[in-house]
């Protein structure tokens, strides 16, 4: 419910923007503003129009919209409005988890050396991967992460290629937390360190954040856009926000129809789930530990699909090492590992299908039956590629 009043309020307010002059007055701070159009041809006119006025425009490369260095009121005049159909400011995205202190919702321990012989974590035997290991190991299939990059150099991953929306520098982490999610996911087995659940899968580091952990959402749209265009078959998003956007939900509807399945982060704060796991578009991720009770930090609602491990995962790291750390940011790669595995069988499914088989594969913990808290469970690998 929340998500639809949003976008009914966010509706209102582009209205009340173009009808009444006087409002735009009190928004004359210079923001980076998200506009996004009916028509592609109106896109075109409105670009020329604020460029020739020196402005500084950014166009997507499938959504019929930009981002523009500009006031709400300047766009309004300069275009006429014509053709827009919302006005949203970029605001900043967060990783979920932040790294912070450890033993804490968004924690790490200090980064390890390798163990002396590969391990597999409690999180990907809890989900059951190595019994489905003998029908799929991801081989083939290929996941963006939308992160802070992946250490390209790591040793027990193979990072195929990606991309860096940041300004300068590659799409290589600076930070840790996409290098974390990304052996979650498909860590080589390679007697080296750990494995992931789908350990043969192709990595893609699709770097939207930056060393802090966080960037524009006009980014993450971006990231969602290069994932189409480059024929992703899974996303994993362990980012949030508490906004509802359009842009951010129009491009995830999109990657749903050209036939991605987009794991995201229920969020870490108790409370409402973040978007993008709030969108039907994504398969939303909540936390359990290794006793599989929810994880105090988790978020809950009617979005949640499923809940994975997510309290103290022991994965790569940057700069070649492994940490242990915590978060629904761990829980979600969990789970696009499985869509991983569930792709590699099932080539053409679609995000409805993977759901589906969620329901009839998971665990049920919690209140019998679907609820808010654990979804409908923890997902078991085997029994996940048999439907």
């Amino acid at each position: 419910m929340r998500k639809y009043l949003a976008v009914f309020l966010a509706s209102c307010l582009l209205l009340v923007t173009l009808m009444v002059p006087g409002y735009a007055a009190s928004n004359q701070a210079t923001n980076r503003l998200i506009v996004i159009f009916e028509e592609h041809a109106q896109m075109s006119q409105a670009m020329e129009a604020l460029t020739r006025a020196g402005l500084r425009v950014e166009s997507f490369d499938i959504l019929d919209g930009f981002v523009v260095h500009a006031n709400q009121r300047a766009v309004i005049e300069i275009t006429k409005g014509k053709g827009i159909k919302s006005i949203e400011v970029d605001r900043i995205v967060n990783a979920l988890p932040k790294p912070d202190k450890p033993g804490k919702p968004g924690g790490e321990d200090p980064p390890a050396e390798p163990p002396s012989s590969q391990v597999i974590d409690w999180g990907v035997l809890a989900v059951g991967a190595q019994e489905a290991w003998a029908d799929s190991t991801g081989s083939g299939v290929k996941v963006a992460v939308i992160d802070t990059g992946i250490d390209k150099n790591h040793p027990d991953l193979k990072v195929v290629g990606g991309i860096t929306y940041m300004s300068r520098g590659t799409y290589d982490d600076d930070n840790g937390h996409g290098t974390h999610v990304a052996g979650i996911i498909a860590a080589k087995d390679n007697d080296l360190g750990v494995v992931g659940v789908a350990y043969d899968a192709e990595l893609y580091a699709v770097k939207a954040l930056n060393k802090r952990g966080s960037g524009y959402l006009s980014d993450i749209v971006r990231g969602v856009e290069w994932s189409i265009l480059n024929h992703m078959d899974v996303i994993n998003m362990s980012l949030g926000t508490n906004y509802d956007y359009g842009a951010l939900a129009d491009v995830l509807t999109r990657a749903e129809n050209a036939g991605i399945i987009t794991v995201a982060a229920a969020g870490n704060d108790g409370s409402e789930v973040d978007f993008p796991g709030a969108y039907d578009s994504t398969i939303a991720v909540g936390a359990i530990n290794e006793s599989q009770n929810l994880a105090y930090f988790s978020s809950f609602g009617p979005e949640v699909d499923v809940v994975g491990p997510g309290v103290a995962i022991y994965s790569t790291y940057k700069d070649g090492v492994y940490a242990t750390m915590s978060g629904t940011s761990m829980s979600s790669p969990h789970i696009a590992g499985l869509a991983t595995l569930y792709k590699q069988v099932n080539p053409a499914a679609t995000l409805s299908d993977f759901r589906e088989a969620l329901t009839l594969s998971s665990l049920d913990l919690g209140d019998p039956g679907y609820d808010e808290y654990y979804g409908y469970g923890l997902p078991d690998a085997a029994e996940l590629l048999n439907h």
